[in-house]
Formats: structure tokens, sequence, C-alpha cells
């Protein structure tokens, strides 16, 4: 006969292992995501590395999170955005595939693996992850209307599908909720750029300045727009300010050259090029901007040393230059065989 005693015991020891497993198992599970204490911890570490563009930074720390977390769905998606910032956009595509099926609503996920296909010139794909992008920012600004945070990327998910239009109205009201975010004003100047609306574009980008004045960027696009405005004087001081700033910047250069040409101050221009071509010896653009600008100079000997340097760089350039100043590059032609 079977001892009940036994039995009991034998029971109450299966039960007890069962509920140690489930003990176990429900453990194991909270290691795999963070309590929400950890996750604001967490995001204070992330935050100033993503306003700072520390995506080295940003992707060691996403790493060691996911490694410890497996399933914190926000690390995976921080870890695809450094990923797009360092340009490993394989990478970056994996990090962000594994937090969209962790949220398939995630529109920052979906907005990072579109930028990512697009560098991949994997287009298609980009389109339609920028498509859900807005579908879920739209869904975001529906229940929260007044959130400048979510108008900003839907802005950016417009910009991704070259909807100038909607990126006005999407990065327009985030200024009206966020007037203080440089970002926002900056990026409303690009959109009004593409409708051709450059008095509304400087205003935005004035906006940015006053918030940002140390912005380079921002003063280049300026600068374009102030020359779109044909305010050659205001395009000069935004293409001085930018180098200013950023003096290794070999395009401000050749841009501020560009624009002293345009009001024939020649001399201003040649100084302005040959900063360029300083810069960037092998630009073969900047050089034959030199040639013509000593051309059109009166400066002959000059433009024979361009032509030469250029002649090395770029044949086809060279001969472009020959036939914008043929008063001072005439070359003799050669007798028949």
């Amino acid at each position: 006969m079977t001892n009940p005693l036994r039995s009991f015991r034998s029971s109450s020891v299966v039960l007890f292992a069962l509920l140690a497993s489930l003990f176990v198992f429900v453990a194991c599970q909270k290691q795999r995501t963070p309590s929400p204490t950890d996750e604001l911890r967490w995001l204070r570490i992330v935050g100033p590395l993503e306003s700072k563009r520390d995506w080295q930074g940003l992707a060691q720390t996403s790493v060691e999170r996911v490694k410890k977390y497996p399933d914190d769905q926000m690390a995976w998606s921080e870890l695809g955005e450094a990923y797009l910032g360092l340009e490993r956009y394989d990478d970056a595509v994996k990090a962000e595939d594994r937090a969209i099926r962790m949220d398939p609503h995630d529109g920052h996920s979906w907005l990072t693996i579109a930028d990512a296909y697009n560098d991949l010139g994997q287009r298609n794909k980009a389109v339609e992850a920028y498509k859900l992008a807005v579908t879920s920012y739209r869904r975001a600004t529906e229940l929260r209307p007044n959130d400048g945070d979510a108008w900003l990327p839907l802005g950016d998910a417009y910009f991704g599908l070259h909807q100038p239009e909607n990126e006005v109205e999407a990065y327009g009201r985030a200024t009206q909720l966020k007037p203080d975010d440089e970002d926002a004003w900056s990026r409303l100047g690009a959109a009004y750029s593409k409708l051709g609306k450059h008095d509304k574009e400087a205003d935005a980008y004035r906006q940015a300045i006053r918030l940002k004045p140390d912005d380079e960027h921002v003063w280049l696009a300026l600068a374009f727009c102030y020359g779109d405005l044909r305010q050659s004087d205001n395009a000069i001081a935004a293409y001085k300010k930018a180098i200013q700033l950023r003096p290794g910047d070999q395009n401000a250069w050749l841009d501020l050259g560009l624009a002293y040409g345009t009001m024939h101050q020649y001399s201003l221009a040649a100084e302005a090029l040959k900063r360029t071509t300083g810069l960037d010896p092998k630009d073969a653009d900047a050089w034959r901007a030199l040639g013509l600008t000593d051309c059109l100079n009166g400066d002959r000997k000059s433009t024979i040393q361009v032509y030469e340097e250029l002649r090395k760089l770029d044949s086809k350039s060279a001969s472009d230059l020959v036939k914008s100043c043929p008063q001072y590059l005439h070359l003799p032609a050669r007798s028949a065989p």
C-alpha cells in the first residue's frame, strides 16, 4: 500500500519545482526588459549623446544595453540611429528591424530604417518605410496635437517622401509649438527653399540663427537663400560668417568666390578661390573658376598658371577654360602631318 504521506511529499516536491521554475522564468523575463526607473536613468544617458551627435558613444551604450536587456525595444531603436550616424547602414537596418518587430507602430524606428534604406540606394524600401513613419507620426499628432516632438519627425518623414508642402505644414506646426527649436526652424527654411518661397526661407533661417548663432550650416543655407533673392551683399556677409565659424570649409570659400564674381569683384573672388584650391588642390571646379576669374580680372600670368595646373587634373575642364578665355589661352593649331 502506498504511503499517503509519501505521495503528499512527492506532490509537494513536484509543485515546489514547478513554482521554482516559474519564478526563474519570470525573473528571466524581467531581466530581458528594464524597469521604468532603469529606463528613465538610461534615457538621461542617451539624451546628451544624441544631442551631441556622439554616434560612437551612443552605439557603445546601446550595445551594452541590448546585451543586458535583449527585449528593450527602445535600446534597439537607439542602436539603429547610432549606426545610421556612423554610416553603418546595414547594421542600422538590422537593429531597427529588431525594434520594429517588437513595436510595429514606432515611428522613430520606421524613420531611421527608411533613412538607412535610402542611403543604401534601396529607394523602394525607403519609400514604404517613410510612408509607415508618416502613418505613425500622423497618429501621434492626432492623439497629441500640441506635441511639437511629434510634428518635427513627421516633417522628416515627409522630407524623405519629397513632399515639401507637407514638410512646411509639419515643420511650421513644430515651430509654433516649440519656437525655441533651432532644428525645426532650419528644416522649415529648407522646405520653403524647395517651394521657391525664398523670403519665408530667409525668415526661417534667421530665426534658427537667432537661436544658434554658431551653426555654420544654417549660415551657408542663408547665404544661398540671399543669392536666390539677388541680395549679394547679404550673401557675402553670410558666407563670411560661415567661414569665420569654420575656416577650413572649402565649399564656403568656393561659394564666397563665386558670389564676389557675380558682383564683378574679381580680385576678391580670386582671393577666395585661391583659398579653396589651397584647401583642396585637386578640386578641378575651383581651379576652373579661379582661371576664369583671373581672366576676367585681366591677369594673364595667373590665368596661364591656373590652366597648367588644371590641365594636370582634368583635360576637359582645361579645354573649357581655353574656350572661355581665348585671349590668354589661345593654343596654336597643330600643323597637318
